[in-house]
């Protein structure tokens, strides 16, 4: 799992599984996109989820769901509502190296206004990107579930991506030439099924199931608390 993922979904997957499938024995390993997609092709793990489909005929991906990524400040700078990302021309970037998904995506959004990040820090930790931002660096682009506990606190302030937003698709992702053991299919589905509840009870926050309508504006859940 990713960091932001495995934040919310370790815990109830365990949970689920522990009580659908008690003799199953589940090893969570937690690091950044990159790091995953590594493990996932030396085979080292049976299943990742990761924000990116590889384009590896020989991983097998369904996706999940999609989450809303918003900018965060330094708690003392002024954060409009609303933002758009041309707006971040000339801004000191706190990012993850080129190696993860989040960071190409940003690089991807900023060229199409003909802007390059000014890179502040960078550095393949989420929780340092949050402690280096909320310190004064500069700003960065998270999901908010990822940064929510810190903008309510007062310790980052956080703006929304004028529409249609920035979102990205999180993939549950597995080698598609591996036979798949019960356990592993079992995984699987609890994972699927423990996804969808966080959607529907909006644990999950500022995100939507695959393929659902763009919202309508507006700031993220209790952006402004």
């Amino acid at each position: 799992l990713t960091g932001t993922i495995g934040g919310l979904l370790a815990v109830p997957l365990i949970e689920a599984l522990r009580e659908r499938y008690p003799q199953i024995t589940l090893q969570i390993a937690e690091a950044m996109s990159g790091f995953v997609a590594g493990w996932l092709s030396e085979g080292r793990v049976d299943l990742a989820v990761l924000y990116e489909a590889p384009a590896d005929p020989g991983l097998a991906c369904d996706p999940l769901l999609e989450e809303e990524l918003v900018v965060l400040w330094p708690p003392d700078w002024t954060a409009p509502p609303e933002i758009a990302m041309a707006a971040l021309d000339g801004v000191p970037l706190v990012l993850p190296s080129r190696a993860h998904g989040l960071r190409r995506m940003i690089d991807t959004e900023l060229a199409g206004d003909g802007i390059a990040p000014e890179l502040a820090v960078e550095i393949d930790s989420y929780s340092n990107i949050k402690n280096l931002v909320a310190a004064g660096f500069g700003a960065s682009v998270l999901p908010w579930h990822a940064v929510a506990p810190e903008a309510e606190a007062g310790r980052l302030a956080v703006s929304r991506i004028m529409a249609p937003g920035l979102w990205r698709g999180a993939w549950l992702i597995r080698p598609g030439a591996r036979p798949v053991t019960r356990a592993q299919e079992a995984v699987a589905e609890t994972l699927r099924m423990v996804v969808g509840d966080l959607l529907a009870r909006g644990v999950w926050a500022a995100a939507r199931a695959p393929g659902t309508a763009p919202s309508s504006g507006g700031s993220p859940p209790e952006a402004d608390s």
